[in-house]
């Protein structure tokens, strides 16, 4: 039951889904939290499912995987010289580290699925060089 929801979860983040055929209505873990506990306004931390998905031995486990990808977007920020791509990584730390704590998986999900991917593939082809932009500049 609970394998089941997280790939709801991932499924609901899908941006476009009307393009893929599908027209249902699925709900997120955190729709069905808010129904339960009559508080709509109110979100679902990632801790909250986490501990729902894995359990009180695992929970910890996807807020970590959050702070290793924070961790190594931290890295590459430095070692890319696209302006574009370190947006990119700058975008992607602050969404991955502000998610334990402030959102919950499908809103970094979305937000990874509609925004930051589409800034990597921009960053791509679109190369903006920092370097160029250094030398513009003297």
């Amino acid at each position: 039951h609970q394998l089941g929801q997280i790939f709801k979860d991932i499924w609901v983040a899908i941006p476009f889904k009307s393009f893929l055929g599908y027209s249902g209505n699925v709900s997120s873990l955190a729709q069905i939290w808010g129904e339960v506990n009559n508080c709509r306004n109110q979100i679902m931390s990632t801790v909250g499912q986490s501990y729902y998905y894995f359990g009180a031995l695992f929970s910890p486990l996807l807020s970590c995987v959050l702070i290793q990808i924070s961790r190594k977007c931290q890295k590459r920020i430095y070692d890319v010289d696209n302006a574009l791509l370190s947006a990119a990584y700058i975008y992607l730390m602050i969404y991955s580290i502000a998610t334990p704590f402030i959102y919950n998986l499908c809103i970094y999900l979305h937000a990874l699925l509609q925004r930051i991917i589409f800034i990597f593939i921009l960053a791509y082809f679109a190369p903006c060089r920092l370097s160029d932009i250094d030398s513009a500049q003297k």
